[in-house]
């Protein structure tokens, strides 16, 4: 399962999901996203949950997408699907504390 954590442009009229993984997945950054600190949001999620090149138990794989030139950046959280749900709970939680939407196709 894959999880993309990322910032909404204001007041952006279009908030689809499934268009934004779309543009994504070929390389595209959206114009309904812009920049947030996302390294430093990575390096919270892995003092929260660990990190798997140290701990085999950390829930997530984090990949921070932060490409020069590209008005936003975005991050990619991979897992199986055995992930217990307090873990994804949190997720969403810490992201809702920061204003960031997380998707999960």
């Amino acid at each position: 399962m894959t999880l993309a954590i990322w910032k909404w442009r204001s007041l952006w009229p279009l908030r689809i999901g499934k268009l934004v993984m779309r543009s994504l997945d070929q390389g595209r950054c959206p114009y309904g996203l812009v920049r947030f600190d996302a390294e430093f949001f990575a390096h919270e999620m892995r003092q929260r949950f660990g990190d798997p090149s140290s701990d085999a138990e950390a829930p997530f794989i984090i990949d921070v997408c932060d490409f020069t030139g590209h008005g936003a950046n975005w991050i990619l959280l991979e897992c199986g699907w055995h992930v217990p749900e307090e873990s994804l709970a949190e997720v969403v939680r810490m992201c809702a504390q920061r204003g960031l939407h997380v998707h999960s196709e």
